[in-house]
């Protein structure tokens, strides 16, 4: 079972300031409909879910507003590590050091999301969430998805 305290004490207010950004008023009106579900079932893996497609989204408003944005999504990141952060290093203005790929070597502890900060870039957790899942709960992230039509935005 997938433990949910981060949306418990956070998901909400996460949903809410992305909500505002909003500019399409279908949009908005798809994302307002679909809370109302997680209104009435208060179930936090419809909240989970909304929070990591409006976050998604928000990709859309930053490019409609001629945000500098860089898009880097985590399957490409754990899977070609040195390729992605240098790009992300090349955006920053930051000369590439190869040691950013070293960082499990001098971090250690737990971080935000329960990560190790002991532990090498991998694939590892890609797809980690869909086994932590019940069934159901995989059915009801991809019902959501569907919902918002989050499988037309880059990376969905």
């Amino acid at each position: 079972m997938l433990a949910l305290g981060w949306i418990k004490i956070y998901g909400k207010g996460e949903y809410w300031t992305s909500y505002g950004a909003i500019s399409d008023t279908i949009t908005k009106r798809v994302f307002s409909d679909a809370y109302k579900e997680f209104e009435k079932s208060k179930d936090e893996i419809i909240l989970a879910t909304l929070v990591a497609l409006i976050k998604s989204y928000m990709i859309i408003e930053y490019r409609k507003n001629d945000l500098n944005v860089l898009e880097v999504w985590y399957e490409s990141l754990v899977s070609k590590p040195e390729l992605e952060i240098n790009k992300v290093m090349e955006f920053l203005g930051v000369d590439w050091n190869r040691e950013v790929l070293r960082h499990h070597e001098v971090h250690s502890g737990i971080w935000a999301g329960r990560t190790d900060a002991s532990r090498p870039i991998d694939i590892e957790s890609v797809n980690k969430w869909k086994k932590r899942l019940t069934e159901e709960q995989v059915k009801t992230v991809e019902k959501f998805q569907s919902i918002v039509g989050a499988k037309n935005w880059t990376g969905c």
